[in-house]
């Protein structure tokens, strides 16, 4: 198994789309990967207030030039921390590929940034906080190894932003953090107590329709 990682950094702005759309029409084995796989991205802002303090947005998608014109075009207009990135003159954006990637794994492989990096003291805000973690696939086998691989190469980027790994895993913040991927018993007895959850409030929806119908009103 091969753990190459691709890691492309562009500015996010116009001229750094510009780049990300231009390079998806050029050939190559690299852009195969970073522009028709799917493909893991980090957003980040470095404060200007002089300290090495960044917001990050984190996400996965499968067309990572259609994925930013979102970003950078659509979303300022109704969210205001897509517009407050937009209109930075600091951030980047970092996209991450590997020939393994499919839709199950980049989604564990968010995850695990995000697991990681709120952990991270340099990290301020996180825009992205869902967790999406998933059951069996093909390579999950392959996930701690791939991410270890992609953070060692972000690390050597930015040792700011990605700490050493051993760093992160001591600390007892990350040991206790949610984001932490379950294992499959743990995933069953979620899922067992979301539908008891699911029933119960379908339940209580049901007799309060009842109820209300008794009283000659339906809700």
């Amino acid at each position: 198994m091969s753990n190459k990682v691709i890691i492309q950094e562009f500015p996010y702005n116009q001229t750094g789309l510009q780049q990300l759309r231009d390079n998806a029409q050029k050939d190559g084995h690299d852009n195969r990967y970073l522009y028709q796989y799917p493909t893991v991205y980090i957003i980040n802002d470095k404060s200007k207030n002089g300290k090495n303090q960044y917001a990050v947005y984190i996400g996965e998608t499968n067309n990572i030039a259609k994925r930013t014109t979102q970003h950078l075009i659509d979303d300022p207009k109704s969210r205001n921390d897509w517009n407050s990135l937009s209109k930075s003159k600091t951030a980047q954006i970092y996209v991450i590929a590997h020939k393994h990637f499919n839709k199950s794994l980049t989604l564990d492989i968010e995850n695990q940034l995000m697991l990681h990096l709120g952990t991270v003291d340099n990290v301020i805000k996180i825009y992205n906080r869902r967790t999406n973690q998933q059951g069996e696939y093909y390579p999950v086998e392959e996930l701690d190894s791939i991410f270890n691989a992609i953070w060692t190469k972000l690390h050597k980027k930015n040792k700011e932003l990605f700490p050493a790994l051993s760093t992160i895993r001591d600390l007892a913040i990350f040991k206790s953090s949610p984001f932490h991927k379950l294992k499959q018993e743990q995933l069953i007895a979620r899922n067992v107590v979301m539908e008891k959850i699911d029933t119960a409030l379908e339940n209580e929806r049901n007799w309060s329709i009842n109820y209300d119908y008794r009283r000659g009103r339906i809700w």
